[in-house]
């Protein structure tokens, strides 16, 4: 092995992926799974479909481990051969929530939800069709809940937020649902794939839910759970100026709650001098470099144009592979935003 070989492998295969090199991504992954490193081809997988080796793919979804068949259903989504979607089905009976979830949100995900009609009724399946039933909505936040508190990803998570952020329907009862019981917000607010474009949910169930939102930020102040609200209800909000002026305050204000207020700026995309003030202050060298990583991440969206404060965003290109990229993508999100309002 030569020196400093594994952290030349992650940007090494961002440039694979960037530029679409599916025959060497197929091989690697290959490799990956042949040895021990398993894992890692299925999460390369999900980011690309790797065709030639779609049989290798879709045999992961049998794995004893139930973490495997998990990172194997994103990893099949993409896919196109005909082993994919009955071996999905076939999961939907997987002894594991997590794994039942997983490949519950895979067939969403492609389309083929009536495969969800005639599989084993049960909380994943339940709420994959659609069906706002509390029960069901209920046995997943309760393994995603446990999953959190373990620390661990959860695919029931990512199906309710999914379920429930993702109609009127759904953002009535998740109102109701963080107003009784707050901690389902770690539920809500489960990661996501990145987004290019802001969602701007309809007027009616957002404001119901920015309501509950917002009075539980106002409850708690500076505490996770009020971060937590504020972060996703700016997820259903692009471009609300009010909202960023609330949250810009409580980052000015936050004390151990920047990574979830920072990342509600960016979710938000409203690039005004009130929530400059808030981020530049992170951006300076005197911050250690996490803060100023974590501040230049969302600039692209959330810095006016020509504020001063670029200046550190640029300086941040010469300080290691993680800042680099961080500043890459900031300079990079400036540009689509100037380009698409010019």
């Amino acid at each position: 092995d030569r020196p400093g070989e594994h952290a030349l492998l992650g940007p090494f295969v961002d440039g694979l992926v960037q530029g679409a090199h599916v025959s060497a991504l197929a091989s690697l992954a290959a490799e990956m799974l042949a040895g021990d490193d398993g894992g890692t081809a299925l999460d390369l997988a999900a980011r690309l479909p790797l065709d030639p080796i779609a049989g290798a793919l879709v045999g992961q979804l049998e794995h004893p481990s139930p973490v495997r068949r998990v990172q194997a259903c994103a990893a099949v989504v993409l896919l196109d051969h005909a082993a994919v979607d009955p071996t999905l089905a076939a999961r939907l009976a997987d002894a594991s929530p997590d794994v039942a979830a997983a490949a519950t949100r895979a067939l969403r995900e492609r389309g083929r939800t009536d495969l969800l009609a005639s599989a084993p009724r049960r909380a994943s399946v339940t709420v994959g069709r659609g069906e706002l039933a509390v029960p069901a909505l209920g046995e997943l936040v309760q393994h995603a809940l446990i999953a959190h508190a373990e620390q661990q990803p959860s695919p029931c998570a990512a199906l309710a937020a999914e379920v429930l952020l993702g109609s009127p329907a759904g953002l009535e009862l998740a109102a109701d649902l963080i107003a009784n019981a707050p901690e389902a917000l770690y539920v809500l607010a489960a990661p996501r794939a990145e987004q290019d474009a802001g969602v701007l949910a309809p007027p009616g169930p957002r404001a119901g839910f920015a309501r509950a939102a917002l009075g539980l930020a106002a409850a708690g102040p500076g505490d996770e759970l009020g971060a937590l609200a504020l972060y996703t209800l700016a997820r259903l909000s692009a471009g609300d100026a009010t909202l960023a002026e609330v949250v810009a305050d409580a980052l000015a204000a936050s004390d151990g709650q920047a990574a979830l207020l920072v990342a509600a700026l960016g979710e938000l995309r409203v690039a005004s001098e009130p929530v400059a003030a808030a981020l530049a202050p992170l951006l300076d060298p005197a911050q250690p470099i996490g803060a100023r990583v974590l501040a230049a991440a969302v600039c692209g969206r959330a810095l006016p144009r020509d504020h001063a404060a670029w200046a550190q965003v640029r300086e941040l290109g010469s300080l290691g592979s993680l800042a680099g990229a961080a500043a890459w993508s900031a300079l990079r999100d400036r540009a689509r935003r100037h380009s698409s309002s010019s």
